[in-house]
This record gives C-alpha cells, sequence and structure tokens, in this order.
C-alpha cells in the first residue's frame, strides 16, 4: 500500500465503517479528504480510498450529509460516465504500475476541460471507486493458445467425464457454499483437507477455497 499518514487512513476507515449516506456521498466525503492532502498525495489517497471501500462494509450507524450532487447522478452519469469508463480502460490497458495508473487516473479527473467543477469531479471520483475494475493490478499476460489448439483440446476433452462433473458441481445445491468450492477445488486436484492435514496446509486450503468462492459469487452477480 501506498505512505499514507495514519491519521488519513484513520478518517477514511471511520467513515466507511460507520456512514449512513447514498453512495456518491460517501465518495464526496471521500474526495474532500483526498483533497485535503499535498498536491504530490492525493494520487496515493486516491489509491487508498478504494482499497478501502471495496474492503469496508458500514454498519450505518452515523448519518452524514447528502451530497448536493446526489440529484445530479443520473445527469452526471449520463455526460461523464462513458468518459470515466474510457480513461479506467485506457490506463489499464498499459499494463503500468499501480502507482502510475492511479495517478494518470486522478490527473485525469483533475483536468478542467473534461471535468470542469466540482460536481463532474467527484461523480467521477465516486464513478471510479465503484468500478468493477478497481483496485488496479498489473497482471501478467497468462498462459496463451491458439484457437486451433483449445478447438482440439476441447473435442478431446469436452465432453469427458471430469467436464460434466463440473458441470453437474455448479447447477446442483449445496446447504454451503463451502461445498460447492471444495468439490470443485477437487476436479482441479487440490484435495479435500483430511484429519491428518496440519493446520498450516489446512489454512491454505481454506484461503483458495475462499478465492474460489469469491470467484463463483462473481460469475453469478455477472449472469444476474
Amino acid at each position: 500500500m501506498p505512505d499514507i499518514t495514519l491519521e488519513l487512513r484513520k478518517q477514511m476507515v471511520e467513515l466507511l465503517s460507520t456512514a449512513d449516506a447514498p453512495t456518491l456521498s460517501i465518495c464526496a466525503e471521500l474526495y474532500k479528504m483526498i483533497l485535503a492532502q499535498k498536491e504530490e498525495d492525493r494520487p496515493k489517497a486516491f489509491e487508498l480510498a478504494i482499497n478501502l471501500y471495496d474492503d469496508i462494509d458500514s454498519d450505518e450507524t452515523k448519518e452524514i450529509s447528502v451530497s448536493p450532487y446526489e440529484k445530479q447522478r443520473q445527469k452526471l452519469k449520463k455526460e461523464y460516465g462513458e468518459i470515466v469508463d474510457s480513461y479506467i480502460e485506457l490506463f489499464a490497458k498499459r499494463k503500468e504500475s499501480a502507482d502510475d495508473f492511479y495517478k494518470h487516473l486522478w490527473d485525469a479527473i483533475q483536468n478542467e476541460l473534461i471535468f470542469p467543477d466540482e460536481a463532474s469531479k467527484v461523480f467521477a471520483c465516486y464513478y471510479v471507486i465503484i468500478d468493477r475494475h478497481v483496485p488496479y493490478f498489473n497482471l501478467p499476460s497468462g498462459y496463451t493458445m491458439t484457437n486451433d489448439k483449445y478447438r482440439k483440446l476441447w473435442d478431446e476433452h469436452g465432453n469427458d467425464t471430469a467436464q460434466k462433473r463440473i458441470r453437474y458441481i455448479l447447477n446442483t445445491e449445496f446447504a454451503q457454499r463451502t461445498q460447492r468450492a471444495s468439490l470443485l477445488l477437487e476436479e482441479l486436484g487440490i484435495a479435500i483437507p483430511s484429519n491428518e492435514t496440519s493446520s498450516v496446509e489446512k489454512e491454505i486450503y481454506e484461503k483458495k477455497l475462499i478465492m474460489m468462492i469469491e470467484m463463483l459469487e462473481y460469475r453469478r452477480v455477472q449472469e444476474s
């Protein structure tokens, strides 16, 4: 994480963990906190806000003022939503460091020619924070395969027993999400812990289990 003062982190955590207000209003408060930092620290403060927003759920115990821009949200989305999306896509495609990604994105939001007033800047900040492409990670390219090889492998294995088992697991109801996830991990060669499994190995397994659950949940949300 960036080198940010403990006081700023404390303020953001306090806001995000207690705020009872629409999301744009919460982001407007985060925007104020970011602007209160030295100019050279603002991109890192922006990154911190994005990461904390992604991590923290509010218990909604503290009402905060509703931003005057809430009433303009749909209008602002119509005017600036696609612009913000295009900036996120542009900087992500550059596959640059996280520091550079957030700096370029913050600088874009501060561009008076594109976002000429506070309402547009607050909206842009809000639209980035809620975007599913952040927090940003500079990912490696991953394993690649030609279309011909993929089709060949699919023709050879696409309807074998393992593939059918996976489809069946995905479409079967379970009492707990961990059950489906553990069976899918087993299909990928990651065995369910036994009584002989060490506590360290079990902890490693459970982390993978949680990751599988998150992937399945993301798939469910995307399809809904």
